[in-house]
């Protein structure tokens, strides 16, 4: 049972089906605890892929449109404490639904939580190569290379090439998340940030196509992308390493603990 439902986190990994399998076994474990059945059932979690408040904002619309009693995100630790009524809200299907957005739940404390996204990761490397080598073959055109030039055409080329991979391997982060998010009727943050790289990017590919030098920023394109993944890359990184610092500090509380005898939504 616990496999099969555990199929619904579209788990990709071995690690993954084990965090989905812990999963539910801590849901089914904190149902079958409750001293009254007309209690709530509480859980504490650990969560990836938190960037800024707005994460914490957009996670808390998803939680109660599922049906969910209250929810707390830590995104310093990065835990989430919920609690909810068996039968009314599955936290199985709450973490699919945040999974489409780049949030993964796990189990929590020491075991989980304490890296950053190594997809968000390999993004950021590549789409770094795709803005230094738009960047290198645009530079010619700002130092004064003719239209003419044997060899510009073939630049432009390169450097379109470059921002339109860039969009695809780095772009699509953004873009599927604010999608997901328009799906949920949601505005999430990384929203704007798709409409920004779309809109320069289709400007571009106009300045490319009618030769207007004013327009093409294949450079700037691909420098964008590059230096919003970079940047919520290093947030996800921060909020790992204050999670390491936090799980290691014996004189820290561990809040998992006193969530079950004093949760802060009562």
């Amino acid at each position: 049972m616990i496999v099969g439902n555990s199929r619904l986190l579209n788990a990709k990994s071995g690690a993954a089906l084990y965090l989905a399998c812990r999963l539910e076994a801590s849901t089914i474990a904190a149902e079958a605890t409750r001293t009254d059945t007309t209690l709530a059932a509480e859980m504490s979690v650990s969560i990836q892929g938190l960037s800024c408040m707005a994460c914490i904002w957009l996670i808390e619309r998803v939680f109660a449109k599922l049906g969910g009693t209250s929810v707390d995100v830590d995104i310093t630790r990065g835990e989430l404490r919920m609690a909810w009524q068996p039968g009314q809200f599955q936290p199985v299907e709450f973490a699919r639904e945040l999974q489409r957005f780049g949030y993964l739940l796990g189990v929590p404390r020491a075991d989980a939580g304490t890296t950053a996204d190594n997809t968000l990761e390999r993004r950021t490397g590549v789409c770094g190569a795709f803005a230094m080598n738009a960047m290198a073959f645009s530079l010619p055109a700002y130092f004064g290379m003719p239209a003419d030039f044997p060899f510009a055409h073939w630049f432009d080329l390169v450097a379109a090439a470059s921002a339109t991979l860039a969009l695809f391997v780095g772009g699509s982060y953004f873009a599927q998340r604010a999608w997901h998010a328009l799906r949920a009727g949601v505005l999430h943050i990384d929203t704007p940030i798709t409409l920004g790289i779309l809109a320069a990017y289709a400007g571009s590919i106009v300045g490319w196509i009618s030769g207007e030098q004013g327009l093409k920023y294949f450079d700037f394109v691909a420098m964008f992308i590059f230096l919003m993944l970079g940047g919520r890359l290093v947030q996800q990184m921060a909020v790992a390493r204050n999670r390491r610092r936090l799980v290691r500090d014996p004189s820290i509380p561990d809040n998992s603990a006193q969530a079950a005898r004093s949760p802060p939504w009562r």
